[in-house]
């Protein structure tokens, strides 16, 4: 079928973990690896993006996403400190960025 994906390019595993081990390794990795807020959420003195949001839609603010991303991973950091500070330089506040990690993720695969 032209156009159709089939499971095998999706998930070539053969098989895929049990959800319980799946759980069981999450939990590991979390005792390892604490999540703490970042300077986002530090600047607005909440303890997580839901917290955020929750206050944004009580105040009726509508929120703002940026798209960016840069092959060069210093060049991006570079850039979203530029956006972060013009913006607060003009009272706009960008809520949200998606990072766009591979730019051909949008082309066909012929194009790739």
């Amino acid at each position: 079928m032209h156009g159709m994906l089939c499971r095998e390019q999706i998930f070539p595993e053969a098989t895929l973990p049990e959800t319980a081990e799946l759980i069981g390794d999450a939990r590991a990795l979390a005792r390892e690896w604490p999540v703490v807020p970042g300077p986002f959420l530090r600047t607005h003195g909440v303890d997580s993006e839901w917290r955020y949001k929750k206050i944004q839609q009580q105040t009726g603010r509508i929120m703002q996403h940026a798209q960016i991303g840069f092959r060069d991973k210093a060049k991006s950091r570079r850039a979203w400190l530029e956006i972060f500070e013009r913006c607060a330089e003009n009272s706009v506040n960008v809520d949200r960025y998606g990072i766009c990690l591979d730019w051909t993720m949008g082309l066909p695969a012929s194009m790739r």
